[in-house]
């Protein structure tokens, strides 16, 4: 084989090697590789394979010496490396379901010995009425209305003992409580800053009277079990004397309230009483005979009149404050009672707000004791 021969299977074992490497090295130039020096004796290529290139000496040179490769063993194609991937994550623990605790069933009558059908089988409401029968207030009227037989044991015998020691005190002596209206919102409104009219005062009033009454029958009476419940209770004498004191029966606020409103409707009356002689003085008059429909002194929009005719209306000089429904009758304020009226007027506004004092102090002293006026 010649020289250019062994140089071209060379180079094409380095270019079939280059194609198998990566990165794959550019190819050395045919040119740039060394020469065998023309001395050598020539070679024959006797074995080219895919993994070494074996150069034998030439049979002319009579050499018996073994093959000697020339080129390093060609090392088999390296696989391309695989992209680095990301580790997958790992797949998070199944979570149990929560398994619900089993609870027992519900009662669906609570606390209740029965439903109210069963109860009205029983004839529990005609007990209730008996019982709201014997009652004075009525917030405990409500309750009695409202009662359930009780299911605890204990509870029933600690009423029962209550109930004896309420029956040992009403009997041993005469325990008289008045009637006592609900009056739960009306405290409630004078705590927030409201002013109370003269009979929701005067309900208070009875109220805390009743309720003092009772706490102190049961304080000096042997009754353990109502003494206990009666324990926190805070009588509110003062409360319920300066009510009583401002307060009458009717809900009117009376001339004792204070000196101020007794000396107002004291000069109220005696300027009433003034202007109404004037009014009389001009229906006495026989000046006036033919003008005059009835001989009386009314009052109009607060104020004493007299009835006149129709026709005679410019016959007495006044004011006229109103007409009868057929037209024929005048109610005229005379000129002489108009400036006594004035009077009265004033001392009226006078009076009104003297009342509105007293109402709105009464009701701050409730406001300010609503803690203690749980009645």
């Amino acid at each position: 084989m010649t020289e250019e021969a062994i140089w071209a299977a060379y180079e094409a074992h380095l270019k079939q090697r280059s194609r198998n490497r990566a990165p794959k090295a550019p190819a050395r130039p045919f040119h740039a590789l060394p020469r065998v020096p023309e001395v050598a004796p020539p070679l024959d290529v006797v074995s080219a394979s895919a993994s070494e290139l074996t150069i034998m000496p030439s049979r002319e040179c009579g050499s018996e010496l073994d093959p000697v490769p020339v080129t390093e063993p060609i090392s088999e194609p390296q696989p391309a490396s695989e992209p680095i991937s990301e580790p997958e994550p790992e797949p998070e623990p199944e979570l149990e379901p929560e398994v619900e605790p089993i609870s027992e069933p519900s009662n669906p009558l609570g606390n209740r010995l029965a439903d109210e059908r069963t109860l009205g089988v029983l004839d529990w409401p005609a007990v209730r009425a008996l019982v709201a029968r014997e009652t004075t207030t009525h917030r405990a009227t409500a309750r009695a209305h409202a009662m359930i037989p009780l299911v605890d044991f204990t509870r029933v015998r600690l009423e029962q003992k209550a109930t004896a020691e309420m029956r040992a005190i009403a009997t041993d002596s005469a325990l008289e409580l008045p009637r006592v209206r609900e009056v739960g919102e009306a405290v409630a409104r004078a705590a927030r800053g409201g002013t109370l009219a003269p009979d929701e005062l005067r309900d208070i009033g009875i109220a805390l009277a009743a309720a003092d009454a009772a706490v102190r029958r049961i304080r000096a009476s042997i009754a353990p079990t109502l003494q206990a419940r009666a324990e926190l209770a805070t009588p509110l004498p003062e409360v319920a004397a300066a009510i009583d004191r401002a307060i009458g029966e009717r809900g009117e606020v009376l001339d004792r309230a204070s000196p101020a409103l007794a000396r107002f409707r004291r000069n109220v009356t005696l300027a009433q009483d003034d202007a109404r002689e004037r009014c009389a003085a001009i229906l006495r008059s026989p000046k006036y005979a033919k003008a005059i429909q009835d001989a009386i002194v009314t009052v109009r929009e607060n104020r004493f009149v007299i009835p006149i005719k129709a026709e005679f209306a410019g016959a007495v000089p006044g004011v006229v404050h109103d007409t009868s429904s057929t037209g024929h009758t005048l109610f005229i304020e005379p000129l002489d009672a108009l400036e006594v009226n004035n009077r009265v007027r004033t001392m009226r506004i006078e009076e009104q707000r003297e009342v509105a004092r007293i109402l709105g102090e009464l009701s701050a002293l409730v406001g300010s004791r609503a803690d203690r006026a749980e009645i």
